[in-house]
């Protein structure tokens, strides 16, 4: 568990105005970084902003590893990891209230939550894992966080 704390803390830790799963931030709250956002650009894109892009989508790729882990906390029990399941869910709120983009990257990043713990831990346990963070999700979603246009 110490491991997910020591993710959860860094996450946690970041600006409030920066973007978890794209790269947005406070200056820059509209900008487009994934090959399909801006795709009929791609031609046209000079290799010097291609490679800032990337680098950036290198960044976001780090933080949803740390995410991917952090959510590990909603396997366990007690008081400590109840506090940081809410302190995580709280923010993951205000997260995925802001951003779409970083609402699809979150929701496409399931498969590879679930697939990571396929490597580590027996079907059955990854099965209810899942049904509990899909849980988790649907009550987030049904006490309407979203993204608002």
């Amino acid at each position: 568990m110490t491991d997910v704390v020591a993710d959860l803390e860094r996450l946690l830790g970041y600006s409030s105005h920066q973007h978890w799963l794209c790269p947005r931030n406070e200056q820059d709250g509209d900008g487009l970084y994934y090959d399909e956002d801006v795709y009929n650009e791609l031609a046209r894109e000079s290799p010097v902003a291609k490679k800032i892009r990337l680098a950036k989508l290198e960044e976001v790729e780090k933080r949803k590893r740390l995410l991917l882990n952090a959510l590990r906390i909603f396997a366990f029990d007690g008081a400590d990891a109840l506090k940081l399941q809410e302190a995580l869910l709280k923010q993951l709120n205000a997260q995925l209230g802001e951003c779409d983009v970083c609402i699809r990257v979150y929701h496409k990043a399931r498969a590879e939550l679930k697939y990571s713990l396929e490597r580590e831990f027996d079907a059955e346990e990854v099965a209810n894992f899942m049904a509990t963070f899909d849980e988790m999700n649907i009550k987030r979603i049904q006490q309407g966080t979203f993204f608002a246009m």
